[in-house]
């Protein structure tokens, strides 16, 4: 009956954890004063257990605490009335029955709380996040707004004016009332050609800048930084200046834009560096795929730029300077006729990369073999190049993305 009643006790653990822990350990306590001795079998162990989790697993505080040290207090206490006091063996192994349970309980309930923390903190970084899209869409969604409103509005002024000079003119000079009836044309033609372009170039530069701020917005993306005493290096732009893919190769035709060619040529004039080193994106020495047209390198692309900024180089006795191209899926070192060196780093993992295109190739840019190339990677790999600046020498050496050496140049 005395255990029926601790088990009942148990029942309101949760919103009663103390005083039916206290009540449950207390009924259990008093059995041996009632009938067997506490270490017969018959004594439920068990009960004393789950009071001493439940205070600790059920509160917040340590108000729970009193569960198990009451407990370990009685039944030494019953312990002691019912035979010889007791010795150490007997106070060891009451506490074992008494604190264990309360220690598990609040491990538990500290590891759920963290959970529960984890859990809001989650919660709050996924609503910031969505927030933050929101946000963002909102942005660009006002900003294609805008440009389209800019479209729209700079061609049905110009529209509105023609028209209205037509209408003045039809009846005196034909002529001219047709023509600016043509400009009301032309204008409404390319205010839909325009609008089926957006976003505009600007705002997909814009973008790229915000989303990597690579510099101050109002400074040009291309830039030079000493690396000290004897390595200075350049990082070109090739996005923002260049002149579309499609035109014919020639003078007119730049990657770089002028004002960026002749900032490059000014800084490597100006610089005493020992090493330098010019960092493209695309290839300018190569070999590329033939079909291409949209780098140094291709035969249709903007060579012609290439070719003068060797000459140039020559001429100014630019010495020391080597190329690395950052976007070739293959690592290589070529050699440009002029005697320019160009080293690609490839792709960084194996996924990304491929076979390259050989000196020779009738699929390439170099179908005459005029390019040299000392090192081009056998199989597809990724991989990296490092390059090592002294007062005497520089190191070029290309590894795989398991760091193993695969060719390795000094100058």
């Amino acid at each position: 009956l005395v255990e029926w009643f601790a088990v009942a006790c148990l029942v309101f653990r949760r919103h009663r954890p103390v005083t039916a822990g206290l009540a449950a350990s207390a009924a259990i306590v008093a059995l041996p004063l009632l009938g067997p001795a506490l270490d017969e079998p018959a004594v439920p162990i068990l009960i004393i257990w789950t009071a001493g989790y439940a205070a600790a697993h059920y509160r917040d505080d340590l108000l729970g605490l009193v569960v198990p040290t009451l407990t370990f207090a009685v039944v030494l206490l019953a312990t002691a009335v019912e035979g010889p006091a007791p010795d150490i063996s007997d106070v060891v192994f009451t506490a074992v029955i008494a604190f264990p349970p309360y220690v598990a309980g609040r491990l538990v309930r500290a590891m759920l709380d963290r959970n529960r923390l984890l859990a809001q903190e989650a919660e709050l970084i996924a609503a910031s996040r969505e927030a933050a899209m929101g946000e963002a869409v909102a942005a660009e969604r006002a900003r294609m707004s805008r440009e389209l409103h800019d479209v729209i509005a700079h061609s049905l002024s110009v529209m509105t004016v023609q028209a209205a000079a037509a209408e003045g003119l039809v009846g005196t000079d034909p002529d001219a009332a047709m023509r600016a009836l043509r400009t009301v044309q032309e204008a409404g033609r390319g205010a839909l050609a325009e609008t089926s372009q957006l976003p505009l170039p600007k705002t997909g530069i814009d973008i790229f800048r915000e989303q990597l701020p690579i510099t101050d917005s109002s400074k040009p993306t291309y830039r030079t930084h000493r690396v000290g005493k004897n390595l200075q290096i350049w990082l070109t732009e090739g996005r923002d200046y260049r002149s579309p893919n499609e035109m014919a190769d020639g003078p007119e035709k730049s990657l770089w834009g002028t004002e960026q060619r002749e900032w490059l040529k000014s800084t490597l004039k100006a610089s005493d560096a020992k090493w330098k080193i010019v960092i493209s994106p695309t290839p300018m020495v190569g070999p590329d795929d033939l079909k291409k047209i949209d780098n140094h390198a291709d035969i249709s692309g903007f060579r012609h730029e290439a070719d003068a900024f060797f000459a140039w180089l020559k001429e100014n006795k630019i010495n020391n300077l080597k190329l690395i191209c950052g976007d070739r899926h293959w690592q290589y070192h070529s050699i440009h006729p002029s005697g320019i060196e160009e080293f690609a780093c490839g792709a960084l993992n194996d996924e990304n990369s491929r076979m390259g295109v050989n000196p020779g190739s009738k699929k390439g840019s170099d179908p005459d073999a005029l390019i040299k190339q000392p090192y081009t990677s056998a199989t597809p790999q990724g991989g990296f190049l490092q390059i090592t600046a002294a007062a005497d020498q520089l190191t070029l050496e290309h590894f795989d993305s398991r760091g193993n050496s695969l060719n390795r140049v000094t100058r």
